[in-house]
């Protein structure tokens, strides 16, 4: 296994949301370094991804990797916005390829009191190592205005540590997410409704602490002269919307590559090559000519890679043109390549 490490990269792909008519699955980690994981629900709301998950799997962090059930290994990055600390939930936007696994509307509506009764026969579902999807028979024990609880119908099968923010459903409904286990090995699960109303609240009501009014930004694409204007960097509209690894630490994220301050993406490199996609500003095509990678302040200078292919596209994924190729070596600060200008929005 390896550690690869660089402060900003090149350019790549996307577009598009896909949306389904339930909530889909993801498994939610913490990098290379540690072993806390659970699961989380995605669901759409006004074109943006978010994850649902239990607050205690997040504990005092506040940035998870996240990976699809969906089979296709797409991964994402999430960002919490907000915990329900009574209900146990918490909120994360989510970023990445991710987003087109995202699954049902968040304001659909869910009436689950048709659908529970006293002994409901119900199902477990969550996101195994491989990105495939688990499931555990259930039976709904108990049902409450808030709160459920589950257990196994099958003496094999039993709730174990990373399995909190799995979705409970029955009949492919969605009516919980299980967020504790007690002693008697009885699951505890938060309504499905409850919890979608919670999260509701959350947007209708938005915090205005600390905010300031500011000069509204110019767009790029009423400027006259954009030469010198870094046309990957968050603050102009660019975006990190594809990688290929997941971060040794979720603070060491993609979305470092273009945000300000001495940060980088730091990855657990197990297989070749490693690909991060970038959208250039506002998602607009632009002439680039040039193209600089940072390596400043990489330690120990031996996670800094060394093979680098540059790649640039218009609308149409499947039509890269491989651009320009180097080398990049670890004494070095910046490696800088120059070709004759193209356009490109990837």
């Amino acid at each position: 296994m390896a550690v690869w490490a660089m402060a900003v990269l090149g350019l790549s792909l996307e577009g598009g949301v896909v949306a389904a008519g339930q909530p889909t699955h993801a498994l939610v980690t913490f990098g290379g370094q540690s072993s806390a994981r659970g699961q989380g629900l995605l669901v759409l709301r006004l074109n943006a991804c978010y994850a649902i998950t239990a607050s205690h799997v997040m504990g005092e962090r506040t940035i998870a990797s996240l990976i699809g059930g969906d089979g296709r290994g797409l991964l994402g990055e999430g960002r919490l916005l907000v915990k329900f600390e009574k209900e146990d939930v918490a909120l994360l936007r989510v970023t990445g390829a991710l987003v087109h696994g995202c699954g049902g509307g968040m304001e659909k509506t869910h009436r689950l009191d048709g659908v529970l009764s006293r002994r409901t026969r119900a199902e477990l579902s969550f996101v195994v190592d491989d990105g495939g999807i688990g499931r555990i028979p259930l039976v709904v024990t108990d049902i409450g205005p808030e709160f459920l609880r589950v257990l196994p119908t099958r003496p094999v099968d039993s709730f174990w540590q990373g399995l909190s923010g799995s979705l409970v459903t029955v009949s492919d409904e969605p009516v919980g997410i299980l967020v504790s286990v007690n002693r008697d090995g009885q699951g505890k699960a938060i309504r499905y409704d409850r919890a979608l109303q919670r999260v509701r609240e959350f947007f209708a009501t938005p915090s205005r602490a600390g905010a300031s009014p500011s000069l509204p930004r110019v767009p790029l694409s009423q400027r006259r002269d954009l030469k010198g204007v870094d046309l990957l960097a968050a603050a102009n509209g660019g975006a990190v919307v594809r990688w290929s690894a997941l971060p040794l630490r979720p603070e060491n994220g993609a979305s470092n590559l273009i945000e300000d301050g001495n940060h980088m993406w730091t990855v657990v490199a197990r297989e070749y090559p490693i690909e991060v996609d970038f959208e250039l500003a506002e998602g607009q095509v632009h002439t680039v000519g040039r193209i600089e990678l940072l390596s400043d302040g990489v330690y120990p200078s031996g996670r800094v890679p060394r093979d680098i292919e540059i790649l640039f596209g218009v609308e149409d994924p499947r039509s890269w043109l491989s651009l320009v190729s180097g080398t990049v070596f670890p004494h070095e600060a910046s490696a800088v390549f120059k070709f004759a200008p193209v356009r490109s929005r990837q």
